[in-house]
């Protein structure tokens, strides 16, 4: 942060700056932790513009529903060319034996807030990828043109001619494989990276990219990089059942995270598309 950075932020906060800290485990957004003669806070930085606004929005929209914690927003700006979003800092802790229960318990409440279409009145962003929200009464058709398209028009020529034949293959199966279900609120982007554990041993997601869609989509994206305990699961699916056979459909909905996966970073995210669409399609 530059000294010009800091007065600004100085101002907004009406404090004074002590000193900042990097944090890691953020690859999209520069993040730190400041702290002040007020306390700590945290802020997140990037040059994209709208990324962190859009960010705000989602945080707000999951506040609203008083169904899971998120972190308090404390100020949204633009400093020259760089958007930040200012958050309370929360002090993590690791998870008791009824963390993952809660978890569970909070998210389901999350989900039973529906709406009639897929998708939300703007889009927004996953990663830093646009990500079209255009709605739809039908699941599977926003599924299809909302996320896997798009992506694949992104893909470079090489890996796009390696999986699009097949992919509109799937997508004359998804109709049969996707259950018709009320679009519930959902996260976007849940996994092990975008919720923490705070000192009331409560979950708190953060890092949305927020839409009605099919709930399993939330569901499936916790098992993507590893999974959560067991007991998560079998919390959510007391609150709120899922249809019966999600487990067998987890690997279709997180081809959107992959080939997003795949866009922003490449590495062998294409090849783990190609496993799954081999499990559908010759």
């Amino acid at each position: 942060m530059t000294k010009e950075f800091v007065f600004h932020i100085q101002e907004k906060l009406d404090t004074f700056i002590i000193k900042t800290r990097p944090l890691n485990g953020g690859c999209i957004n520069e993040t730190k932790k400041i702290e002040t003669s007020k306390g700590a806070y945290f802020i997140k930085t990037n040059t994209k513009r709208n990324l962190l606004l859009k960010e705000k929005r989602g945080i707000e929209k999951i506040e609203a529903t008083k169904t899971i914690k998120t972190p308090k927003i404390i100020v949204f700006g633009v400093f020259k060319d760089t958007e930040y979003l200012i958050l309370e800092f929360i002090q993590q802790k690791n998870p008791d034996k009824n963390f993952w229960r809660l978890f569970g318990e909070k998210l389901a409440k999350l989900h039973k807030k529906h709406d009639k279409k897929h998708g939300l009145k703007y889009d927004n962003y996953i990663g830093t990828l646009a990500q079209k929200n255009t709605p739809s009464y039908n699941g599977v058709d926003f599924y299809i043109h909302n996320r896997i398209l798009p992506q694949l028009n992104l893909l470079n020529k090489k890996a796009y001619n390696l999986v699009s034949s097949k992919f509109q293959k799937l997508f004359n199966l998804l109709p049969n494989l996707i259950p018709q279900e009320t679009a519930s609120l959902i996260h976007g982007d849940l996994w092990s990276g975008n919720y923490l554990v705070n000192k009331k041993e409560e979950p708190v997601i953060f890092d949305p990219a927020v839409y009605y869609g099919n709930r399993e989509i939330d569901i499936a994206m916790t098992k993507l990089f590893g999974g959560f305990s067991q007991e998560f699961y079998t919390s959510y699916q007391s609150s709120f059942p899922l249809v019966s056979g999600w487990e067998n459909r987890v690997e279709i909905w997180n081809l959107y995270p992959l080939l997003v996966h795949a866009n922003l970073f490449g590495g062998g995210y294409i090849n783990q598309v190609e496993f799954i669409l081999k499990k559908y399609v010759s």
